[in-house]
C-alpha cells in the first residue's frame, strides 16, 4: 500500500488498533528496561501488526495522541510497542531537569523533532509540573513534518514548529530521505551525493531559529541531526549569545564519536560536561550548573 493510500487527514482513532494489538501492546507496556527484552519486544511488534504497512491511532505517555506509522521510521516502531523503554534515560533525566527547576516556564527545543515524540513527552511533564511550556519542534522533512503536526494538533499539545533544516548559514539545503528509515533524512553533502528522492528544505542557524522564536534561554536541547550536529554547533558556539547555550544537552553521539573535531568534542571545549551516558545518546550539562 503506497503513502497516498492512507488518509492522513482522517479524524483521530480512524487507525485505532483492534482489541487483540491493544492485548499485544498491553504485554508490551509491562516489559522491563532490560537488554534481555529485545527478542520478546519485536515478537509482540509483530503479533500486534507493528511490522505491517499500515497505520495506529494511540495514546502514549500520560494524554499524548499520535498517529504511528512503524513500518518506515524506527522511532514510531519504538512508539508503537513498549513505549516506557525508549530512550528512558534520555527521558527520565529531562523529567527530573522539569520537576526540579524552580522557574515557573520551562524552555525545550527539539531539533531534529522527527513525528515529535521527545516534544510531546516534555509537554506532557511540564504539565505535570504545573509549569508554562515553551517547546519548539525544529523538522525540515515534509512528509515527517506532517506527521509531526498532526501529532501536535491530535494531542492539542503547546508546541510551536520550526519547519527548516539546522545549518551554518541561512540557505535551502537539500535533505536525502532515508532508504528505510525517515529517521535518517539528512542534510545531503557533496560527498554522500544527492539521493534521488531528496527534497529542498529552508535552513538557517541555530541561533536565529531561537532568536526568532524569542526563546530567551534553553533548558534542554534535544538534538539529533543524523551526524550534521557538527556543523551545527561549531556556529552555534561562535555566533550565539552565552544567555542561549543550553542548560543540558541531549546528543546522538552515534555519528558524533571519534577525533577531536567531533560535535561531542566541540561541547565539552565550550563548557559541558558528560553527566551520563547511554546506548545511543550523550547527556551533557553545562558544568556552571548545580549539579
Amino acid at each position: 500500500m503506497a503513502d497516498d493510500e492512507f488518509d492522513e487527514t482522517a479524524p483521530f482513532g480512524t487507525y485505532a488498533p483492534n482489541g487483540f494489538q491493544r492485548w499485544m501492546r498491553a504485554l508490551g507496556d509491562k516489559l522491563p528496561a532490560s537488554k534481555r527484552r529485545g527478542l520478546v519486544k519485536s515478537t509482540l511488534l509483530r503479533l500486534a501488526g507493528g511490522k505491517q504497512r499500515r497505520l495506529f491511532d494511540v495514546e502514549i505517555f500520560e494524554g499524548a495522541k499520535v498517529r504511528l506509522h512503524p513500518y518506515d521510521n524506527v522511532c514510531e516502531k519504538r512508539a508503537f510497542m513498549a513505549v516506557q523503554t525508549w530512550d528512558a534515560a534520555e527521558r527520565a533525566k529531562i523529567a527530573a531537569t522539569i520537576h526540579e527547576s524552580a522557574a515557573p516556564d520551562y524552555y525545550f527545543v527539539d531539533a531534529g523533532a522527527n513525528v515529535g515524540l521527545y516534544s510531546l513527552f516534555v509537554a506532557d511533564e511540564i504539565k505535570k509540573a504545573g509549569k508554562q511550556a515553551h517547546i519548539l519542534a525544529i523538522e525540515p522533512e515534509p512528509v515527517v513534518l506532517g506527521r509531526l503536526k498532526r501529532n501536535i494538533e491530535f494531542s492539542q499539545a503547546p508546541i510551536r514548529v520550526a519547519p527548516m533544516a539546522i545549518t551554518d548559514r541561512e540557505c535551502d539545503v537539500v535533505m536525502a530521505l532515508g532508504d528505510k528509515n525517515r529517521g535518517e533524512n539528512k542534510i545531503s553533502t557533496t560527498d554522500m551525493g544527492v539521493d534521488a528522492a531528496g527534497v529542498t528544505v529552508p535552513g538557517k542557524p541555530l541561533h536565529t531559529i531561537l532568536q526568532e522564536a524569542n526563546f530567551p534561554r534553553v533548558d534542554f536541547l534535544k538534538i539529533d541531526l543524523e551526524g550534521h550536529e557538527r556543523t551545527v554547533f561549531l556556529n552555534f558556539f561562535a555566533q550565539a549569545d552565552r544567555a542561549l547555550y543550553p542548560q543540558h544537552i541531549v546528543l546522538e553521539t552515534l555519528h558524533n564519536e571519534g577525533p577531536a573535531v567531533g560535535a561531542l568534542a566541540i561541547c565539552l571545549a565550550n563548557g559541558y560536561e558528560v553527566a551520563e551516558r547511554t546506548r545511543m545518546n550523550a547527556i551533557l550539562r553545562r558544568a556552571d550548573e548545580t549539579k
